[in-house]
């Protein structure tokens, strides 16, 4: 795209349903979907996806393909780093995945989420 294919021949991403919000990171993009459902889709080096996978996903699949990701509950906001996701829940409660070098989970340690375990198990992020 941009050298000499006109926009409008270039068709729609496949997510699944109707999206509300997008977050993009570094190489990943995750849709908050209607209903609070959130679906993640590029790299996924350091469980940015939050698939408790490596795979990267929408590089020869459609990104609806893809499992949603396990919160706790319905989300009603979405925003990406890097290489990590943070979704604010309906009940207020924060959850975050992705690389966690550096703490930037919130979570009270550096370990990386996502990559071998789903969000949810990771408890919400305690914001005062």
């Amino acid at each position: 795209m941009g050298d000499d294919e006109v926009p409008a021949s270039v068709g729609q991403v496949q997510i699944g349903g109707a999206a509300i919000d997008l977050a993009t990171g570094q190489a990943h993009t995750c849709a908050l979907l209607e209903g609070g459902s959130v679906r993640c889709w590029g790299d996924n080096q350091r469980g940015e996806l939050g698939l408790a996978m490596h795979d990267r996903i929408g590089d020869d699949e459609h990104p609806s393909e893809a499992p949603l990701v396990q919160l706790s509950g319905p989300a009603v906001d979405i925003a990406a780093g890097y290489q990590h996701t943070c979704a604010l829940l309906e009940n207020g409660g924060l959850q975050c995945w992705g690389s966690n070098e550096f703490g930037q989970l919130g979570l009270g340690h550096t370990d990386t989420i996502g990559d071998d375990e789903h969000p949810a198990s990771a408890g919400l992020v305690r914001v005062r």
